[in-house]
């Protein structure tokens, strides 16, 4: 028998590579004015990042697309300020992004008696939901034998939502249903949204984590002054999964191996994550979005931002925050930028367990625990126990990265506890999170320029909260007047504990540290297993000549790379290699 399911099949793709050749412009409900070109390209997954400036025409245009809207799952009115991605693809995207030759829907043609008229609305219903999760128009309706089996093959033209097999829900046909656990949709030839915007390639400098429940224009914002710390300018790209994927046909950008599927690769692609909080910080109860930072937190090479959208007096302003200096900022300017960013939104991040983490489908929860595991069998004793120790490996280093971007706003607003171990009622527990890091080589962190609220009994809870483990350690208290030896002291006694290949300590302008601070930090110098060697003590005016004595006499055996900046003491010279500073002569004077 003739096939039609193959016939219309080649007619859709035949179509398909038409809309190619001549682009097809896509108008609005609302406007006779084309807003974009619907083309189905041969870019990569990856290569659908979109541009600060394209974000901004998604947000500008929220204003005519979205009258009229209500939400699908409560029948509320959608508003433009809190009109979130779910709302905005069920309404806009997905019906924008489907063939415009319609998708097709199956069933075998014994569960229907008739055919529906072209033009009749067929939508699928859904309990939980007020409006239908998918509706559409038929654009054609036929039997036909396929494969021996008859079939009711109908050509939808969708307005909102996705046809979904489900076996719970029905399609409505008119006078009749069908049940949706039998039906097969084919949705071939559809575009990502990003395929809508632009048909260049555009690969991801920032790969954005977000919850599709938050605001678009918040989400945007966010964009936006990230856009503005960075200094990107409107060409800035991001990688966001719900325009970059090809909605309708996920099956074909999501692998059931977490490294094989789009978001891995626009991961790879990138130079840095930005996680987008919502006030809730609701990324962090998210499967997903955990993997996506813990994946960027295990790559040395990649930089960690976070932004949220508030609300100040009627008006959405982003704060961010960075792991990291942006190029051209000082400690002093970060330090002024991150003052205001709402740091409790960590503390939910220091509380983070992999395991929970919620997913729309289970599935996906179980390949992140494959990729976690480094295993696909998760039911053996072996996999399980790769499992649990690796999970255990990945929240812990979760916990102490936010409990590092934390600590300088934790310490300038008092919310550090008083000792470093056991958790604390009112206080951010990023001491405990630090410490509890089994697994951490590498810490970084800048206290620079907290005049005030950076004193000794703060760097002594940080020493005591330092991971044991490190190999590399680089703190800088520069400009942090209120330091005295006591906390060299401090420092000296728990580097002693550790095995560290790598030291950078910054201390310029801390006046009031003297020589006796010095000679603690040297003694315990000498017993460590050092390869390089930073110290900072530039303006330290109270350290002399004596103090540089003892530092040159400890210095380890082991040492290959020494820099040194003291100028303002009363040595008043830098060092830029050991053996220079190895050969100095210090001219002591009496104290």
């Amino acid at each position: 028998n003739f096939n039609r399911q193959a016939s219309a099949i080649a007619r859709q793709s035949a179509q398909g590579t038409r809309r190619q050749e001549s682009k097809q412009s896509l108008v609005s409900s609302s406007s006779d004015e084309p807003i974009h070109t619907y083309e189905r390209t041969n870019l990569k997954t990856f290569e659908r990042a979109v541009t600060l400036e394209q974000l901004k025409i998604i947000s500008q245009e929220l204003d005519r697309w979205c009258r009229g809207w209500t939400d699908a799952f409560t029948g509320a009115a959608i508003s433009v300020a809190t009109m979130n991605l779910y709302q905005f693809s069920y309404h806009h995207g997905l019906p924008r992004t489907a063939p415009p030759d319609g998708v097709l829907l199956q069933w075998p043609a014994s569960l229907a008696k008739i055919l529906p008229d072209v033009g009749s609305t067929v939508f699928q219903t859904c309990p939980q939901m007020k409006l239908p999760r998918a509706s559409g128009k038929v654009i054609s309706a036929e039997m036909a034998d396929v494969n021996g089996v008859d079939m009711l093959i109908l050509c939808v033209q969708l307005v909102q939502g996705q046809f979904r097999a489900n076996d719970e829900e029905e399609v409505s046909l008119g006078d009749f249903e069908l049940p949706a656990r039998d039906m097969t949709v084919t949705a071939q030839n559809s575009i990502s949204y990003k395929e809508l915007l632009s048909s260049e390639a555009c690969t991801p400098v920032w790969y954005c984590s977000h919850w599709w429940g938050e605001p678009v224009r918040d989400f945007v914002t966010c964009c936006q002054e990230h856009a503005h710390v960075r200094r990107l300018g409107d060409q800035g790209s991001y990688w966001v999964c719900g325009y970059a994927n090809r909605q309708h046909e996920l099956d074909q950008e999501i692998a059931e191996d977490v490294m094989h599927t789009s978001f891995f690769a626009a991961l790879r692609a990138s130079r840095g994550l930005l996680l987008i909080l919502d006030e809730d910080a609701t990324p962090f109860s998210r499967i997903w979005c955990d993997y996506e930072v813990y994946s960027a937190v295990m790559n040395p090479n990649m930089e960690l931002d976070l932004a949220v959208s508030l609300n100040a007096h009627g008006q959405q302003e982003a704060k961010i925050i960075t792991k990291n200096l942006v190029p051209g900022e000082s400690a002093v300017a970060k330090l002024a930028r991150e003052q205001d960013f709402p740091i409790f939104l960590l503390d939910r991040g220091l509380q983070v367990c992999l395991e929970k983490g919620n997913s729309t489908q289970e599935r996906d929860k179980t390949s992140i625990f494959q990729a976690i595991a480094n295993s696909k069998d998760l039911e053996s004793a072996e996999g399980k126990d790769k499992l649990r120790r690796n999970l255990d490996r990945a929240n812990q280093t979760l916990h102490s990265t936010l409990a590092i971007l934390a600590w300088p706003q934790a310490m300038n607003k008092n919310l550090l506890p008083k000792n470093a171990k056991g958790l604390h009622a009112g206080k951010l527990n990023v001491c405990d999170a630090l410490l509890s890091d089994t697994y951490r080589d590498s810490l970084d962190l800048s206290l620079a320029h907290y005049e005030e609220s950076c004193s000794d009994s703060v760097v002594k809870a940080l020493a005591e909260s330092l991971p044991l483990c490190l190999v590399n350690l680089k703190l800088s208290f520069e400009g942090c007047v209120r330091l005295t030896d006591v906390s060299l002291q401090a420092l000296a006694a728990r580097i002693g504990m550790m095995k560290l290949q790598k030291l950078h300590l910054d201390f310029l302008s801390c006046k009031n540290l003297s020589d006796a601070g010095l000679r603690l930090l040297a003694t315990t110098l000498q017993k460590l297993p050092l390869a390089e060697l930073e110290l900072h003590l530039a303006g330290c005016v109270r350290i002399r000549g004596q103090g540089m004595s003892h530092l040159q006499e400890n210095l380890p055996a082991s040492l290959r790379s020494f820099k040194g900046t003291f100028k303002g003491t009363e040595v008043n010279r830098n060092f830029q290699n050991l053996i220079d500073f190895r050969e100095f002569k210090v001219k002591a004077s009496p104290i």
